[in-house]
């Protein structure tokens, strides 16, 4: 494939699309916009509307749609001078509104800035909420939520970062869902919690203390999938920038079963592409790899990416998305026959979504 036909699909609403939910039956896709509309877009038709306007809508990244098509939202709402609550929303793609949740006392602050990922328990029963929340610089909350939705009961656990962001923190099986728990002046650790919210931890392994190696947040996650009751996290080291790539990476398999974390030194050829570093990458099933790469930005203090794509096992790449100083997300849809790749500008400012076919090319 030497040439790409680039056509993007530039949201029609003024406002930051922070993520995507997928239908399950790959048709489509659910995105949100910080002027708080929850828009719909079908690939056949390549039509979007508003599906539904609500505050939690502006601070949901990721919706959550469950296998019946029933769409999550999630925000923290300003109580007072001193706490913020958690609200959930639960709509269906015609945006009639069938729950809300019990407001539960989050976080104290005010004025936050925040996002969340929802996901559903396999029996949508559930609800998992990752939220992180950042009360103008004075603090940062990272914390995680399961909620019932039949009782309405929360319980909730501070300062765990989400260890997936963009995948999904719950086994293939669905027994359960994954924590971390980095903690201060420590190197934390991973938590396994069922869906009755019984925590089981998973200790630190002998290498990660060696090494000294705190759990990182999402945003130094280069790569996360499950293989079979095994989570697979690749990172980078704590002590260097992600886009620096000469610093070590590390493969860390988390055993859900054995409850066991083994860390691996992850060859440098695995995790770059020429002179840049993987930041994400997904396969869809026409054989084309697609990759967000990433590298220092020589201009300025920071990092650029780009995306491209190649057939399996064919070293040429072919550019997708040209280099940019912003944040870049991929994700494949269920049956791996289109990816989203969203480019960010700022917050307020309209994003660019661009949809992939098997193929890899933008359509």
């Amino acid at each position: 494939i030497s040439t790409v036909f680039v056509a993007s699909l530039a949201c029609f609403l003024q406002g930051c699309v922070w993520g995507v939910g997928w239908l399950p039956d790959s048709s489509g896709f659910v995105f949100t916009t910080t002027k708080g509309h929850l828009v719909a877009y079908d690939l056949a038709t390549k039509k979007q509307r508003i599906v539904l306007q609500d505050p939690a809508a502006a601070a949901t990244s990721w919706p959550g749609v469950s296998r019946s098509g029933r769409i999550a939202l999630a925000h923290l709402r300003t109580l007072d001078d001193k706490n913020a609550i958690l609200e959930i929303v639960v709509c269906n793609l015609q945006g009639q509104v069938e729950f809300r949740s019990a407001k539960c006392k989050m976080s104290k602050g005010k004025d936050f800035l925040h996002k969340t990922q929802v996901v559903w328990s396999p029996d949508e029963k559930k609800l998992l909420v990752h939220c992180q929340w950042d009360d103008q610089g004075a603090h940062f909350f990272s914390d995680a939520a399961l909620i019932d939705t039949a009782t309405k009961e929360t319980q909730v656990w501070h300062q765990h970062a989400p260890a997936f962001f963009g995948g999904s923190p719950i086994r293939p099986d669905g027994a359960g869902f994954l924590l971390a728990n980095p903690k201060s002046n420590e190197i934390g650790e991973y938590v396994w919690v069922d869906w009755t919210g019984k925590e089981k931890i998973i200790p630190a392994s002998a290498k990660r203390k060696q090494l000294n190696e705190p759990i990182l947040p999402w945003p130094e996650i280069l790569d996360s999938h499950w293989d079979g009751e095994k989570a697979v996290l690749v990172t980078g080291s704590a002590k260097k920038r992600p886009g620096d790539i000469t610093l070590p990476r590390f493969r860390y398999i988390i055993d859900t079963k054995k409850l066991q974390e083994t860390v691996e030194d992850v060859r440098q050829a695995d995790t770059i592409i020429g002179k840049e570093a993987i930041r994400m990458r997904a396969q869809l099933a026409g054989g084309i790899e697609l990759f967000v790469l990433e590298r220092e930005n020589e201009d300025k203090n920071g990092l650029y990416g780009r995306v491209a794509m190649r057939r399996k096992g064919d070293p040429i790449l072919t550019e997708i998305v040209a280099p940019v100083d912003r944040a870049i997300l991929l994700n494949a849809s269920p049956n791996r026959k289109h990816a989203i790749v969203r480019v960010s500008i700022d917050r307020g400012s309209q994003d660019t979504i661009y949809v992939t076919n098997e193929s890899g090319r933008v359509v």
